[in-house]
């Protein structure tokens, strides 16, 4: 009986391993799971492009991500560039086969380019 108290001792032993085994894996994908959930959340700031919301999703993230973590840079960009938008050209440049012209921007092609005709020379 001495045996059967040594092996269920053994049994119970590689049981409670086990158990703490699991415990640090769902600790670690929690703080994984937390973590993503912290970058995605930094990354949705910056894309809204609104000061406050930056500033809370930075905050909450603190918490969760180590200071080093490349999220807080793009959050710092994203506000830079809120803080610091790049002025708006008066004129452009448009190039065609007739040379260059200087142009107001009011008569910008749209966003994206617009329209390109080509020629065949």
């Amino acid at each position: 009986t001495s045996l059967d108290d040594a092996a269920k001792a053994e049994v119970e032993r590689s049981v409670e391993g086990v158990k703490y085994g699991l415990s640090l894996f769902e600790r670690e994908a929690k703080r994984r799971h937390d973590c993503a959930a912290a970058v995605r959340a930094v990354d949705r700031a910056v894309s809204s492009a609104a000061e406050p919301t930056i500033q809370e999703a930075i905050t909450a993230a603190q918490g969760v991500l180590d200071g080093d973590h490349p999220v807080f840079e793009r959050a710092q960009a994203g506000l830079e560039r809120l803080r610091n938008p790049l002025p708006v050209p008066e004129t452009f440049i448009r190039v065609s086969a007739g040379g260059q012209q200087e142009v107001p921007c009011e008569s910008a092609p749209p966003a994206g380019g617009g329209r390109q005709e080509r020629t065949r020379s």
